[in-house]
């Protein structure tokens, strides 16, 4: 039973289930890319057709980010990380601590990186040259071997610890997009000037999300260039909470609001009728004025409201048009478009009247993108630990170098040996220039 666990243990923890994993994950963010996220559902039937549309709905393609088997996926490689670092760090630690040369000095001529020389000087004396031309290797710890002097250079011990921090990092990333895959929401709200609300509505379609504060539109400002297109919108916000205002901001594109954890971005913008005054002809009698305010009810005949709900600045090319609603008694409610600039046109009837619109004035509504992402500092965290760790594992190296020093017939006999857990070339390159500094001193006579 053992042996089954262990074989288990060496297959979650192997590099090439860390591998498939990460293709695998890979090949679900390109899926992702290429199938729009959390539209309506009607759009995808119309889009992929009834077939594929199930086949996609199934595997949770529609909202891939938050699907059951893309989590597991993603478990399944913090797990593999965890198990991985939790076997190999107890090994890297202990070479961390390894300073000391496990062997004799006759082993030091079998390392790939030695020199041995016999120098004319006792070894008392060339103790000062040693800790100076290997002294990039670390401070030196002298001590006794075999009736000679051996010393230890140890720098760069950190460097082992580099694998294992991007792994964490690694594991910090994934936490943080868990945290805000789970806790987090994107959605939008629609403000017009004066309003305020604290209800968001959801990208992922389901109900609406109430905030713990509201925020209010008290202005909106476009600016346009020559050719009629907008150059800049902003919008003017208060936001309030128990009833009080906490906070207020300018919101442009690029430059959002965020507060207690919810960024508001400015997205876009439509106009609406602030005020609307309308005539209303019937067939036989007496025309009705009315003054209507956006979205707030009219009474035109008891039993008969109207709203005015909508508004388009050209509509299909035929200038601005106002939308009305009527809402009888009995019977479902009703309306139409109303074109301002053509009061003769067939369509500008609703519930038996023909409607004319004498003026108007206009406003603006703010279309405003929220985000909320709690794992979102955890994520920067873990890319800057993973720079780091990047670092420690590629630009840095566990340099240990031990030189021996025995007396001689007449000096000296020098050997030095040396490894290193990265960058050989730097390696090779230090302890090159050493040993040709040990060689040209004077040379014991044969």
């Amino acid at each position: 039973m053992a042996e089954k666990d262990k074989s288990l243990l060496d297959r979650v923890a192997s590099v090439k289930l860390t591998v498939l994993l990460i293709a695998l994950l890979a090949a679900s963010s390109v899926i992702g890319t290429l199938v729009q996220q959390n539209q309506p559902k009607g759009l995808y039937l119309k889009q992929f057709g009834p077939g594929l549309f199930k086949l996609f709905d199934t595997f949770g393609l529609f909202d891939l980010y938050h699907s059951w088997w893309f989590r597991l996926l993603i478990a399944l490689l913090a797990l593999n990380l965890i198990i991985c670092s939790v076997r190999r760090l107890p090994k890297a630690l202990k070479l961390m601590r390894l300073e000391e040369f496990a062997g004799g000095p006759s082993k030091l001529t079998k390392f790939k990186n030695h020199v041995q020389v016999k120098l004319k000087a006792a070894p008392e004396d060339l103790k000062p040259e040693v800790d100076k031309t290997f002294g990039w290797a670390g401070r030196p710890r002298w001590g006794e071997l075999e009736g000679g002097h051996l010393a230890t250079f140890s720098s760069g011990k950190a460097s082992r610890l580099g694998p294992y921090v991007v792994h964490l990092s690694v594991l910090l990333i994934i936490l943080g997009s868990l945290i805000g895959s789970i806790f987090g929401f994107k959605g939008f709200v629609q403000i017009a000037e004066g309003e305020e609300t604290s209800r968001v509505m959801l990208n992922t379609g389901k109900e609406g999300l109430e905030l713990p504060f509201s925020i209010r539109l008290d202005k909106f400002t476009v600016k346009f260039y020559d050719t009629g297109a907008p150059s800049e919108f902003r919008s003017d916000v208060v936001v309030k909470e128990n009833g009080k205002q906490v906070a207020s901001a300018s919101i442009v594109v690029n430059d959002p609001l965020t507060y207690r954890g919810v960024s508001f971005y400015q997205s876009s913008y439509s106009a609406i009728p602030k005020t609307v005054d309308l005539k209303l002809i019937p067939k036989d009698g007496v025309p009705i004025l009315l003054k209507a305010r956006y979205r707030e009810p009219v009474e035109v005949e008891p039993g008969l409201v109207m709203r005015v709900v909508d508004f388009k600045e050209n509509l299909s090319n035929f200038g601005p048009a106002v939308a009305l609603m009527v809402f009888p008694k009995e019977g479902e409610p009703h309306g139409s478009w109303i074109l301002v600039k053509h009061p003769g046109f067939h369509g500008n009837r609703v519930h038996g009247y023909r409607v004319e619109v004498a003026s108007y004035t206009t406003g603006y509504v703010s279309g405003l993108q929220v985000a909320s992402d709690p794992g979102v500092w955890i994520i920067y965290f873990g890319f800057t630990t993973i720079i780091i760790g990047s670092y420690m594992a590629f630009f840095m190296s566990h340099v240990r170098v031990w030189v021996f020093l025995k007396p001689g017939k007449k000096g000296a006999v020098l050997t030095a040996a040396g490894t290193y857990s990265s960058n050989p070339i730097g390696f090779e390159r230090m302890f090159s220039e050493a040993a040709a500094l040990i060689e040209g001193l004077e040379r014991e006579s044969e």
